[in-house]
């Protein structure tokens, strides 16, 4: 699909999103992303964050997915290894997150803090002992799930959602879907300007203030 400007893409969306067009004004975002890979950093630090605190829960909805372009392997002895894109350390940022979100399943404002925390942190693999206590957990629940097959579960569950959307990897990293879709103009639109994406794509009638 031909890449178009965000204006563009928006007059477009908004021919066909009208009030009767949804009965959750939320939308839902799933982002596949990873620890280290600079374009994930931007995007969940420039875009992704802002545009929470601008509209919070009432209207978007985050599910994280960190994996990226990783990979697993079976282990001689049993259990898995994982290779990221950029090396082991990604790997445990990777987990780091997992296990986090593992432990924050009914408060999802503070699964968005904290995978904020851990992103806008010099240092993602490293950040889970600052950022854990930000949201109300204690480091050694992090550490605990990721020694334990736990951890490992919780990537490989991402990396079988992140190959039902690409089976032969994600092209691009970080890669974002729409109320279950994918599209590449809404991808291009929403790394550059995402608020006015999700914007766009709540019902006019529960569009927010901060939508104009």
């Amino acid at each position: 699909m031909a890449t178009v400007g965000v204006g563009a893409f928006l007059l477009v969306l908004l021919a066909f999103v009208g009030a009767d067009d949804a009965t959750d004004s939320k939308v839902h975002l799933k982002v596949y992303y990873e620890s280290l890979c600079p374009d994930s950093v931007r995007f969940v630090r420039n875009q992704l964050i802002p545009t929470w605190n601008s509209l919070g829960g009432n209207y978007l909805q985050i599910d994280f997915l960190p994996f990226g372009k990783a990979r697993s392997s079976r282990k001689p002895g049993g259990g898995l290894s994982f290779t990221c894109q950029h090396g082991p350390r990604e790997c445990a940022g990777n987990m780091v997150m997992a296990c986090g979100l593992s432990n924050l399943l009914t408060d999802h404002d503070l699964r968005v803090k904290f995978v904020g925390c851990v992103m806008s942190s010099s240092d993602p693999p490293s950040a889970g002992a600052k950022c854990a206590p930000t949201v109300g957990l204690d480091y050694s629940v992090i550490e605990e799930c990721m020694d334990s097959p736990a951890g490992e579960a919780l990537l490989y569950n991402y990396e079988q959602r992140t190959l039902k959307l690409y089976p032969k990897g994600l092209p691009f990293v970080p890669t974002i879907t729409i109320n279950g879709k994918f599209d590449q103009d809404a991808q291009d639109a929403a790394l550059r300007d995402l608020k006015s994406v999700v914007c766009a794509y709540i019902p006019e009638s529960a569009r927010p203030a901060q939508c104009l």
